[in-house]
């Protein structure tokens, strides 16, 4: 191909797939451009090849991967460039088209250049036709337009090469977000399943601890219920005892002779020692125990707590037949001459109080 321009200038405008100049020149994201048409077959066929995998196509020059389906966009820049050359070159070829230069018109010389038809002239071009046209030396407008047209080519490589660094920064921050996306990404994961664990550890960590007082609780419950299952048999039993000797007996010394077998000597001294506030105590260490914490109630065997006293046992006042009782203004006490009353089973003995009969735990 003779054109009549510079091997480096001829080279970036000649399409690499055909050879020729650039005919509608595309540009790729990769900065190489190709003609429209010579890309458009290579995108098509190598798309066929990947039978419809929508993998895209390559680059001829670089390989690199362009998208399926990227729409080819004109390089204005480059196809002004190109205008200037095939005009250029369309006015060398006019003035070659006879051997030795003549002008197909006339047959004579072409000397000049008619810059309104963009041709080459002969003199008598220029008295008749291109009379009143801008005219100008072959060699003048020769360089004239070669420099106008490196002068162009230099500015599109320019921004070529522009758009180039720009792509490669975009490229570059693209890959820095996504790096640092991931790294992000990674420590959220991290740290979530980090507190995910340490959560479910303390989740069972505290559910074994609630079972666990649970079946405290309830042993504790059950154990106390027993006992004040057993104690409650035990004085129901006395009371049975106590009702047969009063209501059976009626003679002082078959009386006292039951009595004195049913109640040992010793115990009806330790009773008589002994306090309504240890009583208080021994029942409520029980009963306390048996009731859960939040309940707020208080267990008390007091005579405000509401404990009647045995029906049939003792007179209106309260005190059993043979306790100590008191003057109405603080005399001496008076020991009621009525006998005792035998002592109850299970360790228990009536405490001989002012006020009402209520069992008490020997110790």
């Amino acid at each position: 191909m003779a054109l009549s321009i510079s091997p480096k200038l001829e080279e970036k405008l000649v399409c690499s797939i055909c050879l020729e100049l650039f005919k509608v020149p595309i540009t790729l994201p990769c900065g190489h451009n190709f003609c429209k048409r010579c890309i458009s077959d290579h995108q098509g066929k190598q798309e066929q090849a990947a039978a419809g995998a929508k993998q895209g196509f390559s680059c001829p020059e670089c390989r690199q991967s362009c998208a399926p389906q990227l729409e080819l966009k004109k390089n204005v820049t480059l196809s002004k460039v190109l205008e200037l050359v095939r005009a250029s070159t369309t006015g060398v070829k006019q003035c070659e088209v006879t051997p030795g230069g003549l002008c197909p018109r006339h047959g004579r010389p072409l000397e000049l250049y008619c810059e309104d038809e963009q041709r080459c002239i002969c003199c008598v071009c220029t008295v008749q036709q291109c009379q009143r046209h801008r005219r100008a030396l072959l060699e003048d407008v020769h360089s004239r337009k070669q420099a106008l047209l490196e002068k162009s080519v230099k500015e599109a490589q320019e921004e070529s090469e522009k758009i180039e660094r720009a792509l490669q920064e975009l490229e570059e921050r693209t890959q820095s977000i996504k790096d640092s996306s991931e790294g992000l990404r990674s420590v959220i994961l991290s740290k979530f399943a980090h507190l995910e664990k340490s959560l479910q550890a303390f989740q069972c960590q505290m559910v074994a601890k609630v079972e666990q007082e649970l079946s405290a609780a309830l042993r504790r419950v059950e154990e106390n219920s027993n006992t004040l299952k057993g104690h409650l048999d035990t004085l129901r039993q006395h009371q049975e005892q106590a009702r047969d000797l009063l209501v059976s007996t009626t003679d002082h010394r078959t009386f006292l002779e039951v009595l004195s077998r049913s109640l040992p000597h010793n115990a009806g001294r330790r009773c008589a020692g002994g306090t309504q506030r240890g009583d208080a105590r021994c029942l409520r260490a029980g009963l306390g125990a048996a009731a859960p914490p939040q309940a707020g109630a208080r267990v008390s065997v007091c005579p405000s707590a509401g404990i009647p006293p045995a029906p049939g046992l003792g007179e209106p006042g309260g005190a059993p037949p043979g306790a100590v009782r008191r003057g109405r203004r603080g005399g001496a006490p008076q020991r009621d001459p009525r006998r005792h009353l035998p002592a109850p089973a299970g360790g228990f003995a009536w405490c001989h109080g002012p006020q009402i009969p209520r069992p008490r735990c020997l110790r």
